[in-house]
């Protein structure tokens, strides 16, 4: 397992409104979201593998660092995936 660099996702509206529909929408991907408005865990399990890592909020944006991915996932794509679901 290895790790990627931080990355930072602007949003709108209330963190405790993103968050409900950040965890629903990684529910869905069968994984899970855990954790406060100002920070917090996730862990999806991927076609090749399990991601797993941490988040933290500031103001209107929520910084997700993937802690544990599989060798063969490269993070810029996960990073794309993230922007994309979470924006």
């Amino acid at each position: 397992m290895s790790a990627c660099d931080p990355t930072s996702i602007p949003f709108q509206g209330a963190v405790n409104e993103y968050l409900v529909k950040a965890k629903e929408k990684i529910g869905k991907m069968n994984g899970t979201l855990t954790g406060t408005d100002a920070a917090g865990n996730f862990d999806v399990n991927s076609p090749v593998g399990h991601v797993a890592g941490t988040y933290t909020v500031s103001g209107q944006t929520i910084t997700i660092t993937v802690t544990d991915k599989p060798m063969m996932l490269p993070c810029n794509m996960i990073e794309g995936f993230l922007k994309g679901a979470l924006s």
